[in-house]
């Protein structure tokens, strides 16, 4: 098979992996948000409002949803920009500017204020900001006495274990810069060793 077809199914296949990660994190927003949204009407609806144990199994819950969403969302962008960073270094100067449009985007992303990680950083801050203030209203409108801080403790918790990912992905932008020069070295090594390999054996000279 020819060069220019290996390099063509390899574009395809990469670019076919970053749309499937940008698909698997619109399934898990699409899932996550409404079904915390549901369970938090759970206990309303068994007429159990009053139970703080059967509202801190729902604050878990909702709170589990959205850390999962929020650690899905935030690791679907870092893969998709590695293929893409991928495929700017490797296969983009390989076509002799027949592809050009990871390239054009990452000096673009390098060049703007806002880069197209602060949209997921929104939604998933906003996600467990309502959340926790979900389980405050909870405390407030249907539990007493110590027992009105255990749903927002439960939210506050798992919201605190989402700052790892967060703030990974608030540093794309330069993650992705440093990604890019490891690849660059990786096939500048590479290519030495090919030469080095290519090159014909200089055998000694009989005395």
């Amino acid at each position: 098979m020819p060069e220019r077809a290996w390099i063509e199914l390899e574009f395809q296949a990469l670019r076919q992996d970053i749309t499937m990660l940008a698909d698997a994190a619109k399934m898990m927003v699409t899932f996550c948000l409404p079904a915390a949204a549901v369970v938090y009407a759970v206990p309303v609806v068994l007429q159990q409002a009053s139970q703080p144990f059967l509202w801190a199994i729902c604050a878990g819950l909702a709170s589990l949803l959205l850390t999962a969403m929020v650690q899905s969302f935030c690791s679907c962008l870092n893969g998709g920009w590695r293929i893409g960073t991928y495929i700017k270094e490797v296969i983009e100067p390989q076509t002799n500017g027949g592809l050009q449009w990871e390239g054009v985007l990452f000096d673009w992303e390098q060049r703007t204020i806002l880069h197209t990680e602060a949209a997921v950083l929104v939604v998933s801050t906003g996600a467990l900001l309502a959340n926790l203030a979900a389980a405050i209203g909870v405390g407030i409108a249907f539990l007493k006495g110590w027992t009105a801080f255990v749903p927002a403790m439960i939210a506050g918790i798992f919201a605190i274990v989402c700052i790892p990912a967060a703030w990974r992905t608030s540093k794309i932008a330069n993650q992705r810069k440093e990604y890019s020069r490891q690849l660059r070295e990786i096939l500048e090594e590479r290519r030495t060793i090919e030469r080095g390999a290519d090159s014909p054996v200089t055998r000694p000279s009989a005395n």
